[in-house]
């Protein structure tokens, strides 16, 4: 018996965003500090349609723009780096790296809850905050995956098989 899959892939420019990082290589190698308008995508293996599609995927373009949203216009720090200690003091976030000290306004920084700020880990990032979301349709979903990229032809993907 024949069973169809369909894949909905959403990449667009206008979802992305603006932010800084560097990225740590060792206890004493980074890059220096520099910015880069990301955009992210994804794509979606579904099971089933009805009425000539799957599901309102609207849905996942809203919720990659409130994603991104969460990102743009600051300094990402990963707040489970073994190599860099971040700290808040007053309204300024300090962080140290070997000998180099930054100090960045609280407002602007977005502590993740990664090892690095990598395209790699900024995907795993990207993927898991949008597996928790409730009003997903499940019922459909077989596999999602979501890139993040830094450029043209410079991008990471996370894929999750979910049944």
């Amino acid at each position: 018996m024949r069973q169809d899959r369909l894949a909905i892939r959403i990449d667009r420019d206008d979802i992305g965003f603006a932010a800084a990082h560097f990225t740590i290589f060792s206890a004493t190698e980074r890059e220096g500090l520099h910015g880069h308008n990301f955009t992210v995508g994804m794509e979606v293996v579904a099971r089933g349609e009805e009425n000539g599609m799957i599901f309102d995927y609207r849905l996942l373009k809203s919720r990659l723009r409130a994603l991104c949203a969460e990102l743009d216009e600051r300094m990402l720090l990963p707040a489970r780096s073994a190599h860099l200690q971040i700290s808040r003091i007053g309204n300024d976030i300090e962080c140290r790296f070997a000998d180099d000290k930054f100090t960045f306004p609280y407002r602007d920084v977005v502590m993740l809850e990664l090892p690095n700020i990598t395209l790699e880990a900024l995907a795993e990032w990207f993927l898991g905050r949008l597996l928790v979301t409730t009003d997903l349709p499940r019922e459909y979903l077989a596999e999602m995956s979501v890139s993040v990229a830094s450029s043209r032809g410079q991008q990471a993907r996370r894929q999750a098989i979910l049944s």
